[in-house]
């Protein structure tokens, strides 16, 4: 009896590790069609997965084909069966979530600016259900921080001035830190920096004066 099968790929995102992933050990589907009791899909023991990679991207099951998939069971033979494969399924690596945090700093109304300018610290995001193995190491870039309001001196707090600096002094930001590194996606949270009003004692004398009685 001819019997005709539609079979889905299986779609998966992870997130990058810097280990190489799969979409899974073996090829990865769903049968669509509702199959006779005790009748199911194999594939050829021989195939293997090729939906797999280690950078961010996306990495088709080419392998799962008609050619590839058998059906099997008990009375399997009593059919003459067409697989048709929808849609090949595939593995999607995103980039890993990177949070970079700059520090408030502050000074004196007259004074230079402090050297270093502020604390850099960098956060590779756990994601849930991942053990500490599968973190990746932070990206390396230089820590390198500027005020974007430089030659404002006057005494306040100036809110997410302090921001990364590009070796040509132009501002660093997360595009491109992104560019620079595919595998990770940047979030900067830029610090304050605050001018305190410099201290200024002030000592006045009153004037004496004498005259005569009139």
């Amino acid at each position: 009896k001819k019997l005709e099968i539609h079979v889905e790929g299986v779609e998966k995102e992870v997130v990058y590790n810097g280990k190489e992933q799969k979409l899974g050990n073996n090829l990865q589907f769903t049968v669509v069609t509702e199959l006779p009791e005790g009748l199911t899909v194999k594939q050829d023991v021989k195939v293997v997965q090729d939906a797999k990679g280690t950078n961010v991207g996306t990495y088709p099951q080419n392998n799962l084909t008609a050619d590839n998939l058998f059906l099997d069971g008990e009375g399997a033979d009593n059919y003459a069966a067409t697989i048709i494969v929808d849609k090949k399924g595939f593995l999607k690596i995103n980039p890993r979530p990177v949070v970079v945090t700059i520090g408030n700093n502050s000074k004196i109304y007259g004074d230079p600016d402090p050297d270093p300018l502020a604390t850099v610290t960098v956060e590779v995001q756990k994601q849930e259900g991942e053990s500490a193995s599968d973190v990746p190491a932070a990206p390396n870039f230089a820590h390198k921080v500027m005020r974007s309001n430089a030659g404002v001196e006057d005494a306040g707090t100036y809110p997410d001035v302090l921001v990364l600096r590009k070796a040509d002094g132009t501002e660093e930001t997360e595009a491109d830190l992104n560019r620079a590194n595919p595998n990770y996606t940047f979030t900067i949270e830029r610090g304050d920096f605050t001018i305190k009003a410099k201290k200024l004692e002030i000592h006045v004398e009153g004037v004496e004066k004498e005259v005569v009685y009139n």
